[in-house]
């Protein structure tokens, strides 16, 4: 079910987002190796997001890892020499890579800011027969395990999501954003409980 998005938490994050920088010119320029890109970490920088690209570079350790966030959010990051950190605003540029990854970043937009935002995505990645890819974090309504603390789950972050005057997506909602913004296909994996893991591609 879809909820208007509010004041608030909403109009902050635009605040801040209009007052980040792009690179010179908005030239897109494909990452010379394997590489991929989390974009828009939320402060603080040390919630379990960070953890999950540091894990990756860990894992990977051939593969460039970045974050991509506001300036004043990659001001504070922490030193890391797996993880680099680039200064940017979605809506006008998204680091190329070959993948994108965004965590929690949807129920903060309503759907004309989530296609600007995946747009800026699709420009970034090479198409699907190289390897482009965006994966989301987020819930899917009605996906995950039938089992009653799930649903219950789902409930409770409800509330949470209507306090915060956020919205929530049923797949056919997802699918019509992505679809606006150009993607072809997507693959939905309901292996985190109450949260999905979103394949898109270009």
């Amino acid at each position: 079910m879809r909820r208007s998005v509010g004041t608030g938490r909403r109009r902050a994050a635009e605040a801040r987002s209009r007052r980040a920088t792009t690179p010179p010119g908005g030239v897109t320029v494909a990452p010379a190796g394997p590489c991929v890109v989390d974009v828009a970490e939320e402060p603080p920088l040390l919630r379990p997001g960070l953890w999950e690209i540091r894990a990756i570079a860990k894992a990977f350790p051939h593969m460039k890892c970045t974050v991509s966030d506001l300036p004043h959010v990659v001001a504070e990051a922490p030193t890391d020499g797996n993880v680099s950190f680039i200064s940017g605003d979605m809506f006008k540029y998204i680091p190329p890579a070959n993948a994108l990854f965004l965590k929690w970043i949807f129920h903060d937009w309503g759907d004309e800011d989530s296609v600007k935002i995946l747009k800026k995505c699709k420009e970034a990645i090479p198409p699907r027969d190289a390897g482009g890819k965006v994966i989301i974090v987020d819930m899917v309504v009605g996906s995950g395990p039938n089992e009653i603390v799930t649903r219950e789950t789902q409930v409770l972050y409800d509330l949470f999501i209507m306090c915060i005057e956020g919205i929530e997506r049923e797949e056919s909602k997802w699918k019509k954003i992505f679809m606006e913004a150009g993607f072809s296909d997507y693959k939905i994996m309901s292996v985190l409980g109450v949260r999905s893991v979103i394949e898109l591609y270009p």
